[in-house]
């Protein structure tokens, strides 16, 4: 088995980081292969900074400096305090290693396209905010035309990664029209939950109670009062906070007067029980 080496970018400022980092990933490595490791590519824990950039549509856009928590030759994980939806695109900015690269060996940054594979709310870290522990798969140096026509269009990856490559995308079917629905089983439920609000920040602003009417594993139609108004994303919880998702919502429909809404809400960083 080839022995996993690590090797520190030109533009690295803190070396001891990579040092320290390169020891222990190797010792990581060592254990998992003997322990018979199935990963194509073993994760390293590695911690360095990026610029996130998300698109939500073709006229809102933000980017976010965090740090990655873990990367291999095809992915990488890192925190966000802004919500991001699975299978979209995100652009990357990092001193990526060179031995973690396949193109770009010469520059400082590796500039990069991830594919959002998983979305996972963490503890925040402040009480008005939200925190994200985000999964990406890179497919590359550049995004599709789709993406370039619309940033909100879904992918998927092919099922086959090549040995020393990134993935490929395909793009999913899009579901749109008053009349589309998910497949899942939606059943009539009435119960009460709370809702919470993000704005582009990602900063909780308003926190209501709802009444559910029907409910599926992927999401949920509520009826609640929003004084505020409807935001692009909210975390639905139970009363007793035993259970937190974020969610999107997907469509919100007036019912009268003094901001009765009925929302439709997509869940993006898990499955609700039913």
């Amino acid at each position: 088995m080839r022995r996993l080496t690590q090797r520190l970018t030109s533009g690295t400022t803190d070396k001891s980081v990579y040092v320290t980092h390169a020891e222990a990933a190797d010792k990581q490595f060592k254990m998992k292969v003997e322990g018979k490791s199935t990963r194509f590519h073993e994760r390293t824990r590695l911690e360095i900074p990026v610029e996130v950039i998300y698109n939500e549509n073709t006229e809102r856009a933000w980017r976010e400096q965090t740090r990655t928590e873990e990367v291999t030759i095809c992915g990488g994980g890192f925190t966000l305090s802004r919500p991001v939806e699975p299978k979209r695109l995100v652009h990357l900015r990092l001193p990526m290693p060179k031995n973690f690269r396949l193109f770009d060996f010469g520059k400082a940054e590796y500039d990069v396209w991830g594919l959002v594979r998983y979305v996972r709310l963490m503890q925040a870290n402040r009480r008005d905010g939200i925190r994200l522990k985000v999964g990406t798969a890179l497919v590359g140096n550049n995004p599709p035309r789709s993406f370039l026509r619309d940033p909100a269009t879904l992918y998927d990856l092919k099922p086959v990664l090549r040995h020393e490559s990134l993935w490929d995308l395909r793009e999913l079917p899009r579901q749109t029209g008053r009349y589309v629905r998910s497949a899942e089983d939606r059943r009539k439920i009435s119960v009460k939950i709370i809702l919470e609000t993000i704005n582009d920040q990602g900063q909780i602003i308003e926190s209501v109670v709802a009444d559910t009417e029907n409910i599926s594993e992927s999401g949920m139609a509520v009826k609640t009062k929003l004084p505020a108004g409807a935001e692009r994303y909210v975390l639905v919880k139970t009363i007793n906070k035993s259970l937190s998702l974020l969610a999107k919502v997907r469509g919100a429909y007036a019912l009268g007067a003094d901001n009765n809404l009925r929302l439709h809400l997509e869940f993006l960083s898990g499955k609700w029980f039913v």
